[in-house]
């Protein structure tokens, strides 16, 4: 599936995200993790895409490891400022927020990979 400038209008993304998409992607983007992970890099919201553009069985096993990434990323920084209280906080959250976005952009590939109009062309 190529998401396109179009087809996030269409959806009403807000003006924002349509000029970074744009900026980014003028001919469209294919979903491949490579483009997820630099949508994720340029702040894009992926919880719109899949919510607009997955199956409802796909968005809510994206929902469902988006959770879970979020909820293993409070630990993680939980026990990382109780090892280090006076260590600089936003230093230790920031590679641990690194890697749940991460976990987001391989769920929202995952659910398109498996979504029926993204098939690769043989």
């Amino acid at each position: 599936m190529i998401i396109t400038y179009k087809k996030l209008r269409k959806h009403w993304a807000c003006r924002s995200q349509l000029n970074i998409f744009h900026k980014e992607w003028p001919q469209g983007a294919r979903i491949t993790l490579k483009n997820c992970l630099r949508a994720t890099e340029l702040k894009l919201d992926l919880y719109f895409v899949a919510h607009h553009f997955l199956t409802r069985t796909a968005f809510n096993k994206f929902l469902i490891t988006r959770s879970q990434a979020y909820k293993d990323f409070s630990t993680a920084v939980i026990c990382a400022i109780d090892k280090n209280p006076h260590r600089n906080r936003s230093k230790i959250r920031q590679p641990l927020f690194d890697i749940y976005l991460r976990k987001t952009s391989q769920a929202l590939y995952t659910g398109f990979k498996k979504h029926p109009k993204h098939k690769r062309k043989k």
